[in-house]
């Protein structure tokens, strides 16, 4: 892309609500999950491309709608295990992404934040990534 053409609006960060959800547990045999918060943060995100390379993805998901995020929030994926997180989620128009995919920036040129990749939930994400 020629760089006159490019939108630089979209390198500003913009506000975005990601909801947390605390530790879940089984109650009775059945899972309950846990209590959700909203975090408030600037993000600078974008859509990844249809046509762009998504080797780094799992190949199940490759055809999912995907959105490139960064912020200086530190966010959370999906952690199986004792502790049971489950990943953060947002609302691009009007569309539920959840956080798959975490990288951290230290100190890179003089900025420090957080990189990361998330996927447009449905019924199969939800399935795969343990939704």
């Amino acid at each position: 892309m020629l760089l006159s053409k490019m939108r630089f609006d979209l390198l500003k960060p913009k506000p975005l609500v990601i909801k947390r959800r605390g530790a879940g547990s089984y109650v009775n045999h059945k899972w309950v999950e846990g209590t959700a918060t909203d975090i408030d943060t600037l993000t600078l995100f974008y859509p990844i491309a249809k046509n762009s390379t998504k080797q780094f993805l799992p190949e199940a998901l490759r055809a999912k709608k995907w959105m490139h995020l960064f912020c200086n929030t530190e966010l959370k994926d999906f952690q199986d295990g004792e502790i049971k997180q489950q990943a953060d989620e947002f609302v691009f128009d009007s569309e539920t992404y959840r956080i798959m995919k975490l990288g951290a920036w230290k100190d890179v040129s003089g900025y420090t934040g957080y990189e990361a990749y998330a996927c447009k939930v449905d019924s199969e994400v939800l399935a795969v990534s343990g939704g």
